[in-house]
């Protein structure tokens, strides 16, 4: 029977938990346990680190977790399970060498694919074992990735040639996942509207492909949401402390097209938010309307008190519509 304690409320010290996770088998069976899971059904796999590329030539920093043997059964031909190789267009792949193939989960992160702030290694280790490969990338311009980052210029693109990468391995059996939190759904809306058939259903936490009810509220720019995001992307470096100073000056600077300029310097796409205060072509450019075309299960998270709530019920214009007020 489970202790009592392990029903208290769970969300952010289970978050502690699973993050401190990163290394230590033993801390994932206590996770596991905590969560009340089932036996992992792997041990753990390969991880392997890459450069996929792009259809102009701009390489993707990319992490493959694959499961390792079955537990209680020995590795496969008792060698590691996965090598690499280069494919005959100069793309590097992966093959298992046990010629298994698994549902994989795709993960495109603007946020860092390992390491803080959002350990997403945990993710791909625990889901592994589980019997997942588990593909994490940094996003265009982000940490270990090649270009120039812009908020969702590329990701139509760009998420549309990684899913095909992956559908191309060997290890992959045709089947997607997609998985994600804030700008992850972003990424992961993106990649099922480019290849509907293979993604099989999709779980998604507090996020938007509206960036204009994101950025505006009724006219006037979100200094909160927008300068905290600012502070996430630009300075991750920043203690606790350091972020609560500068999201203080961000906020109550004037003129606010100087706030990111006086605390993190210039971030473009902050002036161009700024210069759209209406929903004028600037943000009807972004594909809001594949949401719509999806038909796949999807699992979509948030508060009831959150602002999130009215982003993601905008994904289907309840924002502005009056259905919100109905719910």
């Amino acid at each position: 029977m489970r202790p009592p304690s392990r029903l208290a409320p769970r969300s952010s010290a289970l978050l502690a938990l699973v993050c401190a996770c990163s290394l230590s088998s033993g801390c994932y069976r206590t996770a596991q346990w905590w969560l009340d899971l089932p036996p992992f059904r792997h041990d753990a796999g390969e991880e392997i680190e890459m450069m996929v590329p792009m259809r102009d030539g701009i390489k993707l920093a990319t992490d493959v977790y694959l499961p390792g043997s079955a537990v209680g059964s020995p590795p496969f031909g008792g060698q590691s399970g996965v090598g690499n190789r280069e494919s005959a267009g100069g793309i590097q792949e992966t093959g298992t060498k046990g010629g298994q193939a698994w549902p994989t989960l795709l993960v495109r992160t603007p946020y860092s694919k390992s390491g803080v702030p959002m350990f997403m290694e945990v993710v791909g280790r625990f889901f592994a074992r589980y019997g997942y490969a588990v593909v994490i990338q940094d996003v265009r311009g982000r940490y270990r990735s090649e270009g120039k980052w812009y908020p969702v210029l590329h990701e139509l693109e760009d998420g549309a040639d990684t899913a095909r990468w992956v559908l191309a391995q060997p290890w992959c059996n045709g089947s997607l996942g997609l998985l994600g939190a804030s700008y992850l759904t972003v990424t992961a809306w993106l990649v099922a509207d480019q290849v509907p058939d293979a993604v099989k259903t999709m779980v998604l936490a507090v996020g938007s492909l509206d960036p204009y009810i994101v950025a505006y509220q009724r006219g006037m720019i979100r200094s909160d949401v927008v300068g905290s995001w600012i502070l996430a992307m630009h300075t991750p470096e920043l203690t606790v402390f350091d972020v609560r100073r500068h999201f203080d000056a961000f906020t109550r600077h004037w003129p606010a097209s100087e706030a990111d300029d006086t605390t993190v310097g210039n971030v473009p796409f902050h002036d161009d938010f700024l210069h759209h205060p209406a929903r004028d072509e600037f943000w009807l450019r972004h594909p809001v309307g594949v949401a719509s075309r999806a038909r796949m299960p999807v699992l979509m998270l948030t508060g009831w008190y959150d602002f999130w709530l009215v982003c993601i019920l905008g994904t289907w214009g309840y924002e502005g519509s009056g259905r919100l007020e109905q719910l």
